[in-house]
């Protein structure tokens, strides 16, 4: 009999992977430091608030600001010690969030797809997915830059790194705050974006998807719980969600349908269908999901209501 969860067989690999880390976490009341104590804090900051929120969400998934590469490339390696995968991987996946969002079987961690499988199910299950395809089309730019592809292959050697260096300093007691413990509350605070705020909280205006601000989510998540801005921009806009995937000219309407195409597989690179730089066909962020409407499409081209962009605006 094979086990497995909504349908999707576990991946055993993740699922031995993250129940050491809990069960090492558990060790945290008998290794108490002061020191370990500020390793836990420190480190918890640079990798769920610089690393997650800052990089990995607000940069490279919205584009949101702009930043030095050098500050980005850093700000990714802080993102790598969260253990929540290359910031390639993340990227494309939130991105494939925000366009099939809270629809029961195609938004990768919808809670009607089950609280606990949007929480950690879907992590710990394997989703049968072209990750080369859904990173090619979600993630083009980051695909087609080196320094992105080497650091997203990478991305569990930051958190062995570091915990050599703690255990090194101060033996265990250092190493189980700031690696372990310190991933239980990195992870969960993440997860419980997907989850808890998309169960409980307040709507400042509707929208079909079902994302809340939830105050302890937003505490804990260093501000990633406040997903709804409360105010409503001029015109069609909605401040903050126009722009779901990132700014540009666009973000106040629909891309054309030719931008909307996924970008094609170039053989080469060890034959990882790795977009080249400067192609025009690796399609800039704006033009991937840009506006209000296009948050709301599918990958399928029709919105969550079922209709397709001819049928009428939302």
């Amino acid at each position: 009999m094979t086990l497995s969860w909504n349908g999707k067989r576990f991946d055993w690999v993740n699922v031995v992977y993250f129940a050491w880390i809990h069960a090492m976490a558990l060790l945290a009341p008998w290794t108490f430091t002061w020191t370990g104590f500020g390793a836990l804090l420190l480190l918890w900051w640079l990798s769920g608030s610089l690393g997650i929120g800052v990089t990995y969400h607000r940069y490279l998934t919205h584009r949101g600001y702009k930043m030095p590469k050098p500050l980005e490339y850093l700000g990714t390696v802080c993102g790598m010690l969260a253990s929540e995968g290359g910031a390639i991987t993340w990227v494309a996946m939130h991105r494939l969030h925000h366009a099939q969002s809270d629809r029961p079987g195609k938004d990768l961690h919808t809670p009607k797809d089950g609280f606990w499988w949007s929480h950690i199910g879907w992590i710990l299950c394997d989703l049968k997915m072209d990750r080369r395809q859904m990173e090619s089309r979600y993630a083009p730019e980051l695909v087609a830059d080196p320094v992105h592809r080497v650091l997203n292959r990478a991305h569990v050697f930051p958190n062995i790194l570091v915990g050599l260096a703690l255990y090194a300093w101060g033996g265990w007691p250092l190493a189980i705050w700031g690696v372990f413990l310190r991933l239980v509350l990195v992870l969960h605070t993440t997860w419980f974006v997907n989850s808890a705020t998309h169960t409980w909280g307040y709507r400042t205006y509707e929208t079909p998807e079902g994302s809340r601000n939830l105050w302890w989510v937003g505490l804990l998540a260093w501000g990633e719980g406040w997903q709804r801005p409360r105010l409503v921009g001029a015109g069609r806009e909605l401040a903050g969600h126009p722009r779901a995937i990132g700014p540009g000219p666009r973000a106040g309407g629909p891309a054309p349908a030719e931008e909307r195409r996924a970008v094609p597989h170039r053989r080469g690179g060890r034959g990882l269908g790795i977009p080249r730089r400067g192609d025009p066909r690796v399609l800039g962020v704006d033009q991937l999901l840009a506006g209000h409407e296009q948050r709301l499409l599918g990958v399928d081209g029709h919105d969550v209501h079922g209709r397709s962009p001819a049928a009428g605006r939302v």
